[in-house]
């Protein structure tokens, strides 16, 4: 699932003049737990992996992210800081949104800013079912 789903090729060319791409290799940081949040990112190739640091200190993988998925998406919507770090696993290629230029994309193309609001309420609400799914079993089992 893309938050870009539902836009067609007209809005998507309209939104590149929003993004800034980014190449990342191999083990790059994008970016760390802790720091501020200010975009979100799509993957457009390659691999990226979401850490993070348990209370021991530890890095725990949570998942690794592919095309057309976004990372950083809470970042647009409010101003906390990074919850988890993100690396490159591959060499990898981001579009990245600006909280700035998503608020400009809102208010100069409120119909195309809506719909990648919808998409990244479906995938924040798809990753809140799955997280209650995971507790849940993990409760089950102690």
């Amino acid at each position: 699932m893309s938050i870009l789903d539902k836009l067609d090729f007209k809005e998507l060319n309209l939104i590149a003049r929003y993004v800034e791409v980014i190449q990342a290799v191999p083990g790059e940081i994008i970016f760390k737990e802790g720091d501020k949040g200010d975009s979100l990112c799509l993957v457009a190739e390659g691999l990226v992996d979401v850490f993070k640091t348990s209370e021991a200190g530890e890095e725990i993988l949570l998942s690794t992210v592919s095309r057309g998925r976004p990372i950083g998406e809470m970042a647009v919507i409010d101003n906390s800081v990074r919850s988890a770090t993100v690396k490159a696993q591959t060499k990898a290629t981001l579009l990245t949104l600006s909280r700035e230029n998503f608020d400009s994309l809102l208010e100069e193309h409120c119909q195309v800013g809506s719909k990648i609001l919808k998409g990244i309420s479906r995938f924040l609400s798809l990753n809140m079912r799955q997280t209650s799914s995971k507790l849940a079993d993990q409760l089950h089992t102690n």
